[in-house]
């Protein structure tokens, strides 16, 4: 029982620790718009050849200009809908243009992101066309291999698996649910420091040894602050995950204790945590392997920059879905239902009626028709709701999205959800990760400064 009392705080620690790991999980998503990527070429080039290139290369549901309609799928005609005075119509054209009207855009699902990689080659190499797309990225799966060979490697070496095992499991979760190059460097450096704290596992002095280790002190407050220059909600996870190893540790000691309690014989360490070397042979040679992880990291994130085409343009402003803003230029989902609603309404309003009609309809706002009844007493009049602006109706103009029989740019909407206003921002291709690279080439300065600091001489 008293087992129990004391673990089960740190029991707790461990729980929200992981938890919020996975729960607040953040994976790179770097272009501009849920489910699509932008390809925007020079308007000089037309349409035809663009889409050709693209057909080619193997993209498909490409949502163009051109091919946008009147999406209208209720009761109403055709003809009816182009009737209504609303602006939704004019300005949906202006997702097909950047901000300087210089370029055409055109949307690309995601399924198709290798397919559009390869028609951008082909624009640029082989039409000398000055054509991009917007930042794009995918999982950086070589963020939680890295980490977890380099874990792997650490276990074999280490002298209490136990310990170590259970405490660089949360480091490694934290490199899977928070898969950016910084974060990687960080857990790779604060493995090695759990790696150096399981040498003074069960010996006496092991918490002064370790508060007073440079090595330990180094890596471990160089791990933090790259995480929170990288991303604040990052760190603090980064910092719970931490918490999580070592409340995880001290369940392993308390419970070891429990354990050599009820023992007959219960072998002890000599030598006290002040008499170990923190770096001995073997840890250099990880402490180098270390290093040379992030080394990968940084050619894998150099790489990986390179590798997606963009076009020489600067100051390019490109339609981006944002939180809801009254400085929206562009119409959301939200506008086309309220469009969809003024259109299927129309019909039904009186030409002669004085009463004005709000471009914005309330919820729960009707429309009714006269409906008469001949009965004993005569002719009876009774008004009958034709529509109603509910969530019901919101629903159904949503879900017809769906319908429409072309590549739609209120599919592109839909994808988006509610509460989305869209803007220009720039965006221009891809866009060099200056300060992830600066944070992993300061990664890299802590097991350097540590290595040079031995050749020196040293000792640790």
């Amino acid at each position: 029982m008293k087992f129990l009392k004391k673990v089960s705080i740190p029991a707790a620690v461990v729980c929200v620790s992981l938890f919020c790991m996975v729960f607040f999980r953040h994976m790179p998503v770097n272009h501009l718009w849920k489910g699509y990527q932008i390809l925007f070429v020079p308007k000089e080039v037309p349409e035809d050849t663009v889409m050709s290139v693209l057909s080619d290369s193997g993209c498909k549901d490409v949502i163009t200009a051109s091919q946008q309609k009147v999406p209208f799928d209720l009761q109403s005609g055709p003809a009816v809908s182009v009737s209504v005075d609303n602006p939704y119509l004019t300005k949906r054209a202006a997702y097909f243009s950047d901000s300087s009207s210089r370029y055409a855009l055109y949307y690309i699902p995601d399924s198709y992101g290798h397919s559009l990689v390869k028609a951008v080659h082909t624009l640029q190499e082989k039409n000398h066309t000055a054509a991009g797309i917007d930042v794009r990225s995918s999982f950086p799966w070589i963020v939680p291999v890295i980490c977890f060979l380099f874990y792997i490697l650490l276990l074999l070496r280490a002298e209490n698996r136990t310990a170590f095992c259970i405490a660089g499991f949360f480091p490694v979760i934290f490199s899977l649910t928070f898969p950016f190059y910084p974060n990687a460097a960080a857990v790779c450096l604060i493995l090695y420091a759990l790696y150096i704290m399981q040498k003074f596992w069960r010996r006496t002095y092991a918490v002064k040894r370790i508060t007073a280790s440079p090595v330990i002190i180094l890596y471990s407050a160089g791990a933090i602050i790259i995480v929170f220059v990288n991303a604040l909600t990052s760190g603090l996870i980064f910092i719970l995950s931490c918490a999580g190893a070592f409340s995880a540790v001290y369940i392993l000691r308390e419970y070891q204790l429990e354990k050599d309690a009820n023992s007959i014989f219960n072998p002890v360490y000599i030598r006290p945590a002040q008499m170990v070397s923190a770096v001995s042979r073997d840890s250099v040679r990880l402490l180098l392997i270390s290093a040379a992880g992030i080394v990968i990291l940084v050619l894998s994130l150099l790489f990986n920059t390179a590798s997606v085409p963009s076009s020489d343009t600067k100051d390019l402003s490109l339609p981006v879905p944002v939180r809801y803003t009254k400085n929206a230029v562009l119409p959301g989902l939200d506008d086309y239902i309220i469009w969809s609603w003024n259109t299927a309404s129309y019909p039904y309003r009186s030409l002669n009626s004085t009463e004005k009609h709000s471009a914005v309809p309330a919820n729960g706002e009707t429309v009714t028709m006269p409906e008469y009844t001949e009965t004993e007493n005569g002719i009876t009049e009774k008004d009958t709701v034709m529509l109603r602006f509910d969530s019901s109706f919101r629903k159904t103009v949503v879900r017809n999205i769906d319908s429409l029989p072309y590549p739609a740019v209120e599919k592109l909407m839909k994808r988006q959800g509610n509460n989305v206003s869209v803007i220009y921002a720039g965006s221009g291709g891809s866009s060099y990760d200056g300060l992830s690279l600066l944070l992993l080439i300061t990664a890299l300065f802590v097991p350097l400064s540590v290595f040079i600091y031995i050749k020196c001489g040293r000792k640790i």
